[in-house]
């Protein structure tokens, strides 16, 4: 029998990433773009956000019809 899905137990900020050096890569399923960011620059935009609440406050600048976005 397979396992069931889990909920995400915590959240994962971007101040976390910015601590180790990590840079945040943001891709668009829909026309295949793709920019990575330094966590800092979107602590700055964002606030110390979730990482994956990201996918629900950037949208494609090709195109707000391109659905979610991949972080």
């Amino acid at each position: 029998m397979p396992e069931t899905y889990s909920p995400k137990r915590r959240d994962y900020p971007l101040s976390a990433l910015n601590d180790t050096m990590r840079l945040v890569r943001i891709r668009c399923r829909y026309c295949k773009r793709q920019h990575c960011y330094q966590p800092s620059d979107l602590i700055q935009i964002f606030g110390d956000v979730d990482v994956d609440s990201l996918m629900e406050r950037m949208k494609c600048e090709n195109g707000r019809d391109h659905g979610r976005l991949d972080v």
